[in-house]
Formats: structure tokens, C-alpha cells, sequence
């Protein structure tokens, strides 16, 4: 077994052999304690108190300073602190130790206050000079923090003059025509001072934030109208462009002229505005532009007044027309057409024939209707052999009328050619004011080729109302048909189509109808129609002469033509057509 000892507690302890050179651990005071110091003698003993004293820091055979003052106290109170340093509990051997039994009391151990002297006295000094750097450290760290915190105040202010300097220069710009630049330096300003608020706080520039943010929004409100403003002129003059194109010079001078007074209104107009602008005054200056928005035309390379134009357009016309050998011909209407000298020789001649035509009509009306003033028993409505006054209906089926000679003696009937139609009759006309009061019957010379209906119309004013008489059976053949005017056999629409009825206001005929009901293909011709009956003359007022009677002397008055019945005329073009029968 070796016995090692702690040069720093002095317990002893036993270990095995084998742990001979190895290092262990102190049970008591945790010392590390090599094994190959174990004890083997006196000699080693002395060697270990040699080392001891050379740590302690004494030379060789000197005692030290605790020692000696140990010596000079009596033995058994010099024994008492190594009697009470030795602990009474047992405590653990480190790991290869095995615990020792406790020693006698009264054996001698070394002294032990020369270490924890040491130990105590080199930790006062570095306490002491730890004290000291932490002092001094705190001291710089003081000194470093008050000029960091005037670096960081002089910035301070230096910024917040900078940003009061930059305001103020803002403030003075007159950004018209500028919005862009003053735009940027609002900005500039603005992150200049939101930067201020962020680093250093206290709502010194909130103001001026604010203040710099409403400007420049105000200042891009104003750059985008005017870009707009730009765009529209644009609009206005491609716009102008397109309706000078289609010639519409008064929307494309209105167009053009509302493109520079966008630019009038504007302060200081961009590059793209007074381009805009320009282009347009140079399109107004233009002769389509300045006489076309005056109506005027372009006639041969040259704007003329519409009246010129029409003048110099007459005038080419007629050398033209005269070139080709023709004349002017002017219509009924007031029109002028150009057509040969042979067609302007028929057109005049029938003109001439229907101006004829229509005064013999007016003579033939004023005749019938004298007639029957006079109270004649028989009047010859239309004798059907001079001039045609018969029309077909438009309500009916359609026929072609003229005047033909029929039979060996060349006799001339009124002729109608009856033509296919989706209606069930044929209707031919003869316009004639008059009235039948007094007169039983009308009759007409009527020849048909097959055997067909017949019915007589009677149309009376006011309100063209139609009174038709029952049909009758025509054989095949000429002879007279008569139809009974005093009887109530006409239906009307007050009859409700019923044949009861009789003609009202017969005073005031204005037209006599035949209805015909047959084939397409039937032959009709008819003549002398006229009215019979025992109608007498007016009688003449008591106190009166006769009409026929004239005292010898008295000047002839002259003849006056009865004055014709008024009633309201169709209208122009219109034809009657009575309601469909029930």
C-alpha cells in the first residue's frame, strides 16, 4: 500500500500500488494529489516539506512566517486548529482511494495557513483590480455614451435644418408649368421628414408631412388633367380628321376648333399639346375646312356657293343634253326632264287631250247636275260614247276600261276588261254630284258575254256612305237594266248589311258604282246611263209669273248656271271602299 498526503488539507490517506504515478482527488478538500508522492520514509517527508516551503516562498531551512509564530504559542493551543481542521465526518475517497480510519488526535500534521494566506491575498489583489477595470470600463463606456449622444444631437439638428431649409425653398418654387419637378421635391421633403420621425420621434414635422403630401397630390391632380387635356386633343383631332374625310366639314372644323381651345386654356402646354395644336390650326386654314363648313361645294377644283353650283351644274347639264339633240320638257308636277322633240310634241298633246278631257268632264257634270235643277224626267248621266269618265275601284279586283266601237253600226260602249283578282266582285265608278230625290229608277245599256250579276251603288255624303241594291241576273246579251231607286232594297251599314233600307241623303250623291259579280273572263260593255222618273219642276211662288212668261219690254236677264251641290271630296288619291258586307 502507498500512503499519500494533501499538501493542502494534510489528511493521509492509504492507496493500492497500482495507482502508483496516477492522480487523485482529495476526500476532504478536493486537492489533486499524485500518487508517486506516496510516503516511503523520512526522506521523502523532507522533500515534501522542501517543496512546500518553495511554494510558500521561502528558502530552504527557513521557517515560515506562520510557522514560527505557530512554534512560539504553547503546544497544546498550537495543536487545537489542527485538532479542529480535521473533520469528524467521513468523507468519501475519489475514485481508487480507499477510505482511511481517522487518525490519533494527537498526532502531529503539518500547518496549513500558508496556502489560504496566499490564496486569500492574490484574490484581494485581483478583486482589487477587477474593481478597477470595471470602474474604469463604466468610466469610458460613460464618456463614449455622452459624446455618442452629442453626435446623435448635432445630427438631430443638423437633419431637422436641413429638412426646414428644404421646405422653405419648396415653398418659394412656383411649380405652374413644373408640376413634375415640384412633385418630386414634395416628395423629396416628405420622406426627408417621415426619415426625421422615424429616427428621432416627437411629432416635430407632422406639418410639414401633411403639408408636403396634400401639395404634391394636388400637383399630380393638376399634371394628370393635363395629360388628359393631351389625350383628348388627340381624340378631337383624329376625329376631325375622319369627318374631313367623309366631307363633313362643319363637324370637322367644330372638332378642330375644340382641340385649340383645349391649348387656350392651358397656362403652359406641354410638347404633345402644341403639337396637337398646330396640326389642328394648320387643318382649319385649309379651303375645305373655311368654305366647306359654309355650305359651299366643290365644283371643278373650285368652292362655290350652293346656289353657283346649282347654276354651273344647270348650265353643264343643258350643254349636254343639247349636245345629244334633246329638250327640256317640263311635267305636271314642275319638273324638268330632258326627252326628244318628238316625245315633248305626244307628251303636249296629251296634255292638251286631258286638259280637254277634263274641261268636258266639267261641262258634262255642270250639264247633268242643271238638269236635274230643272226637274227633267229623264237625264243622260254619261252617254258612254265620247270621252270615258267610268274608273275601276282599287277595292276590287282590277279591270281595264276604254271606249271601243262594237256591231256592224261601230257603235261606241264603254268596254271593261275584267281582270283575275282574290276578291269576289268588280267594281267600276262614275263620279257625279247630284241628287236623285224625285227619280224612281236609273237605267244602263248593258251588254255581257256570259250571263253575270249586277248591283247598282249609290254613295251619298256626308260620310261616303255606300248604299248597294239587290244583284240581278244579266243574261247573255245587250238590253237595258233598271234599278229601283224609291224602294227599300238597298243595305247599308246602318242595315247592317241588309237590303232594307232606303238611299238617305239622296240629295247629296256623289257617285253612282256598278257591282259586278261574274268571271274574269266575261266581256262587259255599257252605255247611256241615266235616271227616270216623273220628277216635275219646282213649283213657283204665288204672286209670281211664270218662269216662261216675260212682259213685253223687259231686258233678258241671263242665264245663270244652278249652282252645284258642295259635299266634301274624297281625299286626294284615296278610294272609298265600303265596309265588307255580313
Amino acid at each position: 500500500m502507498l500512503k499519500v498526503t494533501c499538501i493542502n488539507c494534510g489528511n493521509k490517506y492509504q492507496v493500492k500500488d497500482e495507482l502508483a504515478g496516477k492522480t487523485l482527488k482529495c476526500p476532504q478538500c478536493g486537492m489533486a494529489i499524485r500518487a508517486a508522492e506516496a510516503e516511503k520514509g523520512p526522506a521523502d517527508e523532507a522533500a515534501l516539506r522542501a517543496e512546500i516551503l518553495r511554494l510558500a516562498g521561502s528558502k530552504p531551512g527557513q521557517k515560515p512566517p506562520g510557522e514560527a509564530a505557530a512554534e512560539a504559542l504553547p503546544r497544546e493551543k498550537a495543536a487545537e486548529p489542527a485538532k479542529k481542521a480535521r473533520p469528524k465526518s467521513p468523507v468519501k475517497p475519489g475514485k481508487g482511494a480507499k477510505e482511511q480510519p481517522s487518525e490519533p488526535e494527537d498526532e502531529e500534521r503539518p500547518a496549513t495557513h500558508v496556502g489560504t494566506a496566499r490564496r486569500d491575498y492574490t484574490a484581494l489583489v485581483i478583486g482589487v483590480f477587477v474593481v478597477m477595470a470595471i470602474a474604469l470600463g463604466g468610466f469610458l463606456f460613460w464618456m463614449r455614451y455622452q459624446a455618442h449622444q452629442r453626435d446623435v444631437e448635432n445630427e438631430r439638428k443638423a437633419q431637422a435644418a436641413a429638412i426646414k431649409k428644404d421646405y422653405e425653398q419648396v415653398c418659394k418654387v412656383d411649380p405652374a408649368c413644373r408640376e413634375a419637378d415640384a412633385i418630386k421635391a414634395w416628395d423629396a421633403v416628405r420622406e426627408k421628414a417621415e426619415g426625421f420621425e422615424r429616427a428621432y420621434g416627437g411629432g416635430v414635422f407632422v406639418e410639414i408631412i401633411t403639408e408636403s403630401g396634400r401639395r404634391a397630390q394636388t400637383l399630380q391632380t393638376a399634371l394628370d388633367k393635363r395629360q388628359e387635356d393631351v389625350k383628348r386633343m388627340q381624340d378631337l383631332l383624329l376625329t376631325g380628321k375622319r369627318k374631313l374625310e367623309r366631307s363633313d366639314y362643319a363637324g370637322a372644323k367644330k372638332d378642330l376648333e375644340a382641340a385649340v381651345s383645349v391649348v387656350a386654356e392651358q397656362k403652359c402646354p406641354n410638347e404633345g399639346a402644341v403639337k396637337v395644336r398646330d396640326e389642328a390650326k394648320q387643318m382649319l386654314a385649309m379651303d375645305a375646312i373655311v368654305y366647306g363648313s359654309k355650305g359651299w361645294v366643290l365644283y371643278k377644283d373650285k368652292w362655290v356657293t350652293p346656289q353657283q353650283f346649282e347654276d354651273l351644274k344647270r348650265l353643264a347639264e343643258i350643254e349636254e343634253m343639247k349636245a345629244k339633240g334633246l329638250v327640256e320638257f317640263e311635267t305636271d308636277k314642275g319638273a324638268t326632264e330632258w326627252v326628244t322633240p318628238e316625245e315633248k310634241e305626244r307628251r303636249l298633246a296629251e296634255r292638251r287631250q286631258k286638259r280637254e278631257h277634263a274641261l268636258w268632264l266639267e261641262a258634262q257634270r255642270a250639264k247633268v247636275t242643271e238638269q236635274i235643277a230643272e226637274g227633267m224626267e229623264e237625264v243622260v248621266i254619261d252617254p258612254g260614247t265620247e270621252h270615258m269618265r267610268w274608273q275601276a275601284e282599287a277595292w276590287a279586283n282590277p279591270a281595264q276600261l276604254s271606249i271601243q266601237e262594237q256591231g256592224e253600226n261601230k257603235e261606241k260602249f264603254v268596254a271593261a276588261k275584267l281582270e283575275a283578282g282574290d276578291k269576289d266582285k268588280w267594281v267600276i265608278s262614275i263620279d257625279q254630284r247630284s241628287s236623285v230625290v224625285g227619280y224612281e229608277r236609273l237605267k244602263i245599256y248593258l251588254c255581257a258575254s256570259t250571263p253575270v250579276k249586277v248591283a247598282l251603288g249609290v254613295w251619298t255624303m256626308p260620310g261616303f256612305e255606300l248604299f248597294e241594291s239587290p244583284a240581278q241576273i244579266i243574261p247573255l246579251g245587250c238590253q237595258d237594266v233598271t234599278f229601283d231607286l224609291s224602294g227599300q232594297t238597298f243595305k247599308c251599314r246602318t242595315s247592317n248589311w241588309q237590303h232594307n233600307s232606303n238611299i238617305t241623303n239622296a240629295e247629296a250623291t256623289y257617285k253612282f258604282s256598278l257591282f259586278i259579280y261574274g268571271r274574269a273572263d266575261t266581256a262587259i260593255s255599257l252605255r247611256n246611263l241615266r235616271l227616270e222618273g216623273p220628277k216635275k219642276p219646282p213649283a213657283e211662288p204665288e204672286g209670281k209669273e211664270p218662269a216662261g212668261e216675260k212682259k213685253e219690254g223687259d231686258a233678258v236677264a241671263p242665264k245663270k248656271e244652278p249652282p252645284r251641290e258642295k259635299a266634301a271630296e274624297p281625299a286626294a288619291g284615296k278610294k272609298e271602299e265600303p265596309a265588307a258586307e255580313k
